[in-house]
């Protein structure tokens, strides 16, 4: 069942890219620029992150294993109807990019209005972020409650934190009492995302917790590690 769901899943998928693909090449061939329609830019930015292709896709972040500053992912731009209205460039990898745009469909025709806050996060960037952070409050405080550079899994391009409009795209404690929550809880898998693991990940000192967090590991292993029950960190660790 879970291969069926999962090749179905992929063939939905290449359709959603072969269709963008097709309709950049008839406006390029119209004389149009293709990013001023935002409903059909899934523009290749690998001008921005010119790494290599590689599969991280089950890849375990954490302290323990912190990811190198070379790990940079080929992306592409997310278009404006799945981002957060204040969001500014938001990228991610082009599959997760297509299994985006399927879950956020899904929440508005189910009457949630659920869209991405943040998106993909160079070790650069959020080695910046720490040291702002250690500046504000202090280093031992910014280590045991924020995310040093190489453990953010923002870096894989899979991951994105999702917010509601109900909470005027917060991140915080207000998200988890959402309905837009409840129903990523029970349909995210689905579109092949897992949420960010509940407290025990933070009590094993692994990383903050982070409702709003998810990330892309595919139909099949989402629908594995919604059924199991268990830590995503500890799934990713059982596929090894």
């Amino acid at each position: 069942m879970y291969r069926y769901l999962n090749d179905l899943h992929v063939l939905r998928l290449a359709f959603l890219l072969v269709s963008a693909s097709i309709a950049a090449i008839t406006a390029i061939g119209c004389g149009d620029d293709p990013a001023i329609d935002s409903r059909t830019e899934v523009s290749d930015v690998t001008s921005v992150v010119g790494a290599p292709p590689r599969d991280d896709t089950l890849r375990v972040v954490s302290r323990a294993e912190p990811l190198p500053p070379d790990v940079a992912p080929v992306l592409v731009e997310l278009s404006r109807e799945v981002a957060a209205p204040a969001a500014g460039q938001l990228l991610v990898t082009q599959v997760t990019a297509a299994a985006l745009h399927e879950l956020v469909a899904a929440a508005h025709s189910a009457g949630h209005d659920v869209r991405v806050v943040a998106a993909f996060r160079s070790y650069a960037d959020q080695e910046q972020a720490f040291q702002s952070l250690i500046a504000r409050i202090g280093e031992a405080r910014a280590v045991s409650t924020g995310t040093p550079p190489g453990t953010s899994e923002h870096q894989l391009g899979t991951a994105v934190d999702l917010g509601a409009s109900s909470t005027e795209w917060l991140l915080d404690e207000r998200f988890t009492s959402t309905p837009e929550f409840r129903w990523l809880q029970e349909h995210a898998h689905e579109f092949g995302f897992a949420a960010s693991d509940p407290a025990e990940r933070e009590a094993r000192n692994e990383l903050p917790s982070e409702p709003w967090h998810y990330r892309f590991v595919g139909i099949e292993h989402a629908a594995r590690w919604h059924d199991s029950g268990v830590p995503l960190i500890t799934y990713l660790r059982s596929t090894r």
